[in-house]
C-alpha cells in the first residue's frame, strides 16, 4: 500500500469520526439560566485570507471546530493558495493549491478575551497550474500550528494570527513551507 493511498484512508477515517461525534453535541445539557452569561461556546468558524512561503501566494482560509470540551475540539479546515509563476518562455501562469484538512486542536482559555491554540492537521491538497497538457495532481498534507484568538464581544472574535508549518507530498517528493492567516471568528 503506497503512503499516499495510506495517508488518504486515514484522512478519510478521521473525517468519518469527526462526523459522528457531532449527534453527540446535540445532546448536551441546558444550560440554566443565570450561568448562560459565562461563555460555553460549542463551536466557532473561522474566515480569513493567508500568505504562505515569503508572501508571494495569496489566498483564503475557513474552518470550523468543534468543542469536545473546554480545551480540546475537533478542527476542519479548507483553504486555497494562489501564485503567479515565470514559465521557461518568460510567460506568466498560475499556480493553484487547494487543500482540506482535519484534526485535534488545544486551546488555552486563560480568560476569555484572550485564547491561543495549538493544532495539527492532515489532509489532502490539489496542486494545479493552468498550463495545456499539464494534469492537476493530489497529495497528502501535514500541517501542525497554533494561532490566537482576540474575542471582540461574547460570540464575535479577531483571529489575531495562525501560523501553520505545511509539510505536502507530491508523487514521492516532500516540500514545506509557512502560512500565516487572520481573519474573523464566529462562536457558538
Amino acid at each position: 500500500m503506497s503512503f499516499i493511498l495510506m495517508m488518504r484512508k486515514s484522512m478519510l477515517l478521521i473525517t468519518f469520526a469527526m462526523v459522528c461525534a457531532l449527534p453527540g453535541f446535540a445532546q448536551l445539557p441546558q444550560v440554566p439560566s443565570e450561568a448562560q452569561e459565562d461563555d460555553n461556546t460549542v463551536a466557532d468558524v473561522f474566515v480569513g485570507g493567508s500568505v504562505q512561503g515569503s508572501g508571494h501566494t495569496g489566498g483564503w482560509i475557513a474552518s470550523g471546530a468543534v468543542h469536545v470540551n473546554e480545551e480540546f475540539s475537533l478542527v476542519a479546515e479548507a483553504g486555497a493558495q494562489y501564485a503567479a509563476v515565470i514559465d521557461v518562455f518568460g510567460g506568466e501562469d498560475r499556480l493553484s493549491l487547494f487543500t482540506v484538512a482535519g484534526g485535534p486542536r488545544v486551546q488555552f482559555t486563560m480568560n476569555k478575551k484572550f485564547i491561543p491554540f495549538v493544532q495539527a492537521t492532515v489532509g489532502e491538497m490539489r496542486v494545479s497550474l493552468n498550463v495545456s497538457g499539464i494534469p492537476a495532481d493530489n497529495g497528502f498534507l501535514f500541517s501542525p500550528g497554533g494561532g490566537a484568538d482576540f474575542m471582540i464581544s461574547r460570540r464575535v472574535g479577531w483571529r489575531i494570527g495562525q501560523v501553520d508549518y505545511r509539510l505536502f507530498w507530491l508523487d514521492g517528493v516532500c516540500a514545506s513551507a509557512w502560512r500565516y492567516s487572520t481573519g474573523i471568528t464566529f462562536r457558538f
